[in-house]
């Protein structure tokens, strides 16, 4: 999980990154050559992502498979690497209000 303030998501989002995007990039830029691996660990890796032909090893299986949020104060610029542990599939529940409206940022929840 990697948790943007807002003020780097906006940095991102005027630089042309949507969240789809960001995935896509961390996902290429988080592979390593299978070769960086000590011998002991290829096999695993190998056995574990059950291709035995695999060149690169990737964070992550798949673009979506980084959870990004947007969290924290408005004067901030700080980000956080909130690694998960094994293999884990992010449950996520949407905040609504007493209507039933999706929250979309604390704004609307403020407003109300």
């Amino acid at each position: 999980m990697i948790i943007f303030a807002p003020e780097s998501a906006q940095v991102l989002e005027k630089g042309g990154f949507s969240k789809a995007r960001s995935k896509e990039y961390l996902f290429r830029k988080s592979s390593r050559p299978l070769s960086d691996f000590p011998p002991f660990m290829v096999e695993h890796l190998r056995f574990r992502r059950n291709m035995p032909d695999i060149e690169r090893v990737y964070a992550c299986e798949r673009p979506d498979d980084f959870m990004i949020v947007v969290g924290g104060g408005l004067l901030s610029a700080h980000t956080v690497v909130a690694p998960t542990f094994g293999t884990t599939t992010a449950a996520t529940k949407p905040i609504v209000l007493k209507d039933g409206t999706p929250l979309r940022s604390v704004e609307d929840f403020n407003e109300r």
